[in-house]
C-alpha cells in the first residue's frame, strides 16, 4: 500500500512536467481555480478495525485546494467527521446521560484533476496527516434544556492514502458542480471506544457499554457533497 502511495505522489509531483509540454493555450489571464466542497459521508471500518467497531459512521466534512500556477494540480486540506456509536441513559434525577464514541481527521491534499471537455471532471487525491478518536458524555437536563459534557478519552495516530472523485455538471450554473469521492485511508495503530459485546444495561454511566481496543485504523469514505468553483465569474455567494 505504501509503494502505491508513493507512486501516486511521485506521479502528482511529475504531472505538471509532463503537461507543460502539451499546453498550447495561453491562460496567463485565466483565474486560478479554489474549489471548496462541503459533503455528506459514510465511514466504512476496514479489516480489524470493522471487527471491533462493527457500525457504520455517519458525518460530514468539507475540502478546499487551491490550484498551483495554472496547472491541473491542486494543493489543500481536508477536515471530516464521523460519529459511529452512541449509548443513552435516563435516570430519575430527571437527566439523560449520552455516550458517543467518534472520529476526526485532518489532512494535507494533493491533487491532480485534468482539465476535460466534458460535463465530468475526474480527480484524484494524495492525503497525509491524523485520525483522531475520541469520545464524549454529554449530560441534558431536561428541565432546564442545559447541558454539560466531558471527555471520555482519546488517541491520535498518523494517517495516509489516496481518493478519487468525479464532478458532474448537472446544474444550471457551472461553478457548481455534484461532487461524489471515494477514499481509502489506511493509517497507523490508534486507541479508541468500540462497544464491549459483554456490557449489559443499564450502566450506572453510558461509557460503560464501551471498551479501549487497540489495532490497524484503516477505513473507507462515500463522500456526496457539491463542489464550488469560487473564482468561476458565474458563481455568485449567497
Amino acid at each position: 500500500m505504501i509503494r502505491i502511495l508513493l507512486c501516486i505522489v511521485s506521479l502528482l509531483f511529475l504531472a505538471p512536467n509532463l503537461i507543460a509540454q502539451e499546453e498550447t493555450v495561453d491562460q496567463k489571464d485565466a483565474p486560478y481555480h479554489i474549489f471548496f466542497s462541503p459533503y455528506f459521508q459514510m465511514g466504512l471500518p476496514q479489516e480489524v478495525l470493522n471487527t471491533n467497531i462493527d457500525k457504520i459512521g455517519y458525518g460530514g466534512g468539507g475540502v478546499i485546494v487551491f490550484q498551483i500556477r495554472r496547472l491541473p494540480v491542486f494543493a489543500g486540506v481536508d477536515m471530516t467527521f464521523l460519529n459511529f456509536d452512541r449509548e443513552s441513559e435516563r435516570y430519575t434525577d430527571n437527566t439523560e446521560w449520552t455516550s458517543r464514541t467518534n472520529l476526526f481527521m485532518g489532512h494535507g491534499v494533493l491533487r491532480f484533476q485534468p482539465f476535460v471537455d466534458f460535463p465530468i471532471y475526474p480527480y484524484f487525491d494524495a492525503l497525509f496527516g491524523v485520525k483522531h478518536f475520541y469520545a464524549r458524555t454529554t449530560i441534558e437536563f431536561l428541565d432546564t434544556d442545559e447541558s454539560d459534557s466531558s471527555g471520555n478519552g482519546s488517541d491520535t495516530a498518523l494517517s495516509y492514502g489516496i481518493a478519487a472523485g468525479a464532478q458532474f455538471a448537472i446544474f444550471g450554473n457551472p461553478g457548481i458542480t455534484l461532487d461524489f469521492r471515494c477514499s481509502y485511508l489506511p493509517g497507523n495503530n490508534a486507541t479508541y471506544f468500540a462497544r464491549d459485546p459483554n456490557a449489559t444495561g443499564p450502566f450506572d454511566d453510558p461509557i460503560e457499554a464501551f471498551q479501549r481496543r487497540t489495532s490497524p485504523t484503516p477505513v473507507l469514505l462515500l463522500q456526496l457533497g457539491v463542489t464550488m468553483n469560487l473564482t468561476d465569474p458565474y458563481f455568485q455567494m449567497q
